[in-house]
Parts: C-alpha cells; sequence; structure tokens
C-alpha cells in the first residue's frame, strides 16, 4: 500500500507541469469560459494537497515497516548475543555491542523508511515522463506525417494543373 502511495504522490508531482500546461491553454484558448479556469483554479490548489497526503501517509507507512525490520533484526541479534559463550561475551566491549545493537542496525532505517520510498517514486516519475515523451513523440510523428502527405497532395496538384494549363 505505501508503494502505491509514493507511486501516487510521485505522479501528482508531475501534476503541476501538466495543469500550467492546460491553465496556458486555456488562457490563450480565444474564448477561455469561467468553467474551465475553476477547473484550473481547483486542479492547480489540490494536486499539491494530494501529493502532499500521499507521500506522508507514504512515508508513515514505511516507517512502520522500517521500524518492525528494526524490532525483528535488534530480537535476533539479542537471541545471538544471548546464546554467545562468555569468552566471546568477553572479549567484546561494551561499546562494541551497543553499537551493533542500536547504531548499526538504526542505519539500515534510513534506508528503508527512506531511500526506498524516494527511488520508488523516482523509478514511477521516470516512467511516466517516459510515457508522457514517447506519447509527445507519437503525437510529433504524427503531424510530421501529416505535414508530408499534406505537401505531397499541394505537389501533385499543383503538378497536375500545370499540365491542364
Amino acid at each position: 500500500m505505501s508503494a502505491i502511495l509514493g507511486a501516487v504522490a510521485a505522479l501528482f508531482e508531475l501534476a503541476p507541469h501538466g495543469i500550467v500546461y492546460w491553465g496556458a491553454y486555456q488562457w490563450l484558448h480565444p474564448t477561455p469560459n469561467d468553467w474551465s479556469l475553476a477547473q484550473f483554479m481547483v486542479l492547480a490548489t489540490v494536486a499539491p494537497l494530494m501529493r502532499y497526503a500521499c507521500l506522508a501517509s507514504s512515508l508513515t507507512l514505511w516507517h512502520a515497516v522500517a521500524f518492525d525490520v528494526l524490532k525483528r533484526m535488534r530480537l535476533v541479534m539479542v537471541e545471538r548475543i544471548s546464546n554467545a559463550t562468555p569468552q566471546f561475551l568477553h572479549s567484546q566491549t561494551p561499546g562494541l555491542l551497543k553499537q551493533t545493537l542500536v547504531e548499526d542496525i538504526d542505519a539500515v532505517e534510513n534506508s528503508v523508511a527512506h531511500q526506498i520510498p524516494d527511488v520508488f517514486g523516482l523509478c514511477v516519475a521516470l516512467f511516466g515522463l517516459c510515457v508522457a515523451l514517447f506519447g509527445l513523440c507519437v503525437a510529433l510523428f504524427g503531424l510530421c506525417k501529416f505535414c508530408t502527405q499534406l505537401m505531397e497532395f499541394i505537389s501533385v496538384r499543383e503538378r497536375l494543373l500545370h499540365i491542364a494549363h
């Protein structure tokens, strides 16, 4: 669920670009109506709020997962230390055991709770951007194909008019 919320937050991160394009189109349109401008205002307000709501929910869920992972890792470490031989325990300093139980395991929290959601969101945003660029390429290809056929039609028409005269 947190991955889905992170993906939705990443898509809402791309929304302002589309909203600005749509707003500029509506503004430059010869007869912008009040309803389209009202929709633009609502979208411009709601999209960032939805992004932050999804991002906060996603990070909260990722933190819950991270703390569960940390708890399980600490329980495994305590079990292993409790089963360790007395010679091993006497050879270790209390500071080293504390570092292993607290600081080294806390380093995992950063990657699970922060870096994994960021990387996942980046992948979703890049995928969305690639889909948008592919759509733009298809549209530009269609426009080029249309212009080529139009020029060919005009050329054939002029040749036929030239032959007729």
